[in-house]
């Protein structure tokens, strides 16, 4: 009994041995945030070719939150508008071994919950969405604490050719329920582009998914209701009125009758 007690005995860490591995952990940690503090210097120095240089040998680089708003280098990177550190970036993800790596990275979220997708919605560059929304399709699915899609941004600031690509980064059989996806408000993307007033985008999303005219949000209001707000959409000369025509046709149309979903921008 006494040996079998003095074995176990042998096999538990010591009281040093478990100080030790604390001590290993906290200096650890510390070189963790040394690292982190030194890759948020140099992006706001914008020398992003020291911050590449960490990004490609150390992977902890690729999720670390290293802002207080607890965005990751890519945002940075999307944010700043610098189109071919954010090539170099996905490349990098890309080289990893580990399954769905790059969809994992760029699925990291920040305190309002935007992805880097989200954030490149704001910009508009669609050169950008296609760089990482071609690696993950799924990352335009991905909703932040207000419920915004990257789809639904792109709406909202007008950028046509952005929100064109998501929509066709997407798989086809999905894009119906991506285009009516809504944010906390209710709102869909048409609303949204209404809401922008960026009529002529609005116009397009009703070419591409008429259904969406006869969406109401959580205050009841359809976008051809929120579009009867817009006092800008209905000065004298406006070249608004024919869209604002063909909105209310098309509203007419989806009540009456099933309408397939127009192919004129694909």
């Amino acid at each position: 009994m006494n040996e079998l007690t003095e074995e176990i005995s042998e096999m538990q860490p010591s009281a040093s041995q478990n100080k030790e591995a604390e001590q290993a952990a906290a200096a650890a940690q510390i070189r963790l945030m040394e690292l982190f503090e030194k890759l948020f210097e140099y992006a706001m120095k914008n020398q992003w070719e020291k911050v590449m240089a960490e990004y490609e040998k150390k992977p902890e680089c690729h999720t670390a939150k290293i802002t207080e708003d607890e965005d990751t280098a890519l945002h940075l990177a999307v944010s700043g508008g610098k189109l071919e550190v954010v090539y170099s970036m996905v490349e990098v993800l890309d080289k990893e071994k580990e399954k769905d790596y790059v969809s994992k990275v760029l699925k990291a979220k920040n305190k309002k919950g935007n992805t880097p997708l989200h954030t490149a919605a704001t910009l508009g560059n669609a050169r950008m969405y296609h760089c990482m929304a071609s690696k993950a399709p799924n990352l335009m699915a991905e909703r932040n604490i207000k419920n915004e899609t990257p789809l639904f941004l792109a709406a909202l600031f007008g950028h046509k050719d952005a929100l064109l690509c998501l929509y066709f980064c997407y798989p086809e059989e999905k894009r119906g329920d991506l285009c009516s996806s809504r944010d906390e408000s209710g709102d869909t993307v048409l609303h949204a582009a209404i809401s922008g007033e960026h009529f002529d985008l609005a116009f397009q999303i009703i070419c591409k998914y008429p259904p969406l005219v006869e969406a109401v949000n959580i205050y009841g209001l359809s976008p051809l209701q929120v579009l009867a707000t817009k006092t800008n959409a209905f000065r004298s000369g406006s070249r608004l009125e024919i869209n604002l025509t063909s909105i209310e046709y098309e509203e007419n149309r989806t009540r009456d009758a099933k309408i397939p979903i127009l192919n004129s921008y694909h």
